[in-house]
């Protein structure tokens, strides 16, 4: 599970970032799935909250960035947008990983919910038809017998797919929308490996793959990161002869943090710091040398300050 916020390049910027403590609005429960929501949990209390601006130096709270008064709530707009309160479908300990998808006037927030009566990670998805502005909770989109997070979701040739954290099946696994956004089918299975955080980029017709792979021999765990190409992102994918292209100890720039983007005429990966404590700040790097045989990366400032409240950046 990463903790963070998606950048969605639809309305301008639109951010949605995971934060703790948990704030929690309740709606939307049953009195026996309201006990079992937002209790006490050892991985912390997250919830999710959106920023807008028209590029990463002009980021602002949603409240802040465009303030009103939503007549269908009984308070101002203002984040969190998401927490463990919102979800729907089944109790919810807390929300986090949030990615971004526009489809027509809607914008959805696909997230990990931490299941209250089974202990793991289910993918929830939110939708807004307004802009990012205000929030209504869908359901649970994905559930399977293990654990799920990480929901990076994107389209290709009309097809919606998405590419959640599911290490715990051994393997990664593809899932392509039936019914969007709530039914889903397994497309395939991408690598026999169980990656951890995989990210997707498109490059001049190559597919990029950026993933951890904690089970590797000699792997740092958090620090750890590997890369794989392809002509399509259904494979098959072919190791970058670079591998690891990080496997550090220091903990602070390999792990993904979310979506990578082209942005200005650059390439840019967000990476995960764990330094001090997992999740908590984020790490921009752009990538300079991208091809077949070789990969470099530098670190970059990421133009504005994620860190009120511990909290790491998603592109999405």
């Amino acid at each position: 599970m990463t903790r963070g916020f998606g950048v969605c390049l639809a309305f301008s910027v639109l951010l949605a970032l995971s934060a703790s403590p948990c704030e929690s609005r309740r709606h939307g429960h049953t009195e026996k799935q309201h006990a079992l929501s937002c209790r006490p949990d050892n991985e912390g209390s997250w919830s999710i909250g959106v920023y807008r601006g028209e590029g990463f130096t002009s980021l602002l709270p949603v409240e802040e960035a465009k303030p009103r008064l939503d007549g269908r709530a009984a308070w101002p707009v203002a984040n969190p947008v998401v927490s463990c309160a919102s979800v729907v479908g089944a109790p919810s300990n807390f929300v986090a990983d949030p990615f971004l998808f526009a489809n027509n006037d809607t914008i959805y927030i696909f997230h990990e919910t931490k299941n209250g009566i089974t202990g793991q990670g289910d993918i929830g998805v939110a939708a807004s038809h307004d802009e990012g502005i205000t929030w209504q909770h869908l359901g649970i989109a994905l559930d399977e017998p293990w654990h799920l997070s990480y929901p990076f979701i994107f389209s290709w040739q009309d097809q919606v797919y998405m590419l959640p954290e599911a290490s715990g099946s051994g393997g990664l696994r593809l899932y392509r929308a039936e019914d969007f956004p709530l039914v889903w089918k397994l497309d395939r299975l991408l690598l026999d490996k169980p990656l951890i955080d995989a990210s997707l980029l498109e490059d001049h017709g190559t597919w990029w793959l950026f993933g951890s792979d904690h089970t590797r021999p000699g792997a740092h765990k958090n620090g750890e990161l590997e890369l794989y190409y392809s002509a399509s992102p259904q494979g098959p994918w072919q190791p970058h002869p670079a591998n690891p292209i990080a496997n550090t100890a220091r903990r602070r720039s390999a792990r993904m943090g979310g979506r990578p983007l082209h942005y200005e005429g650059g390439i840019y990966r967000f990476a995960q710091d764990c330094t001090g404590t997992y999740g908590q700040g984020l790490e921009m790097m752009q990538i300079t040398t991208l091809n077949q045989t070789h990969y470099q990366e530098e670190p970059r400032d990421l133009g504005f300050d994620p860190a009120p409240r511990r909290s790491v950046p998603f592109t999405s």
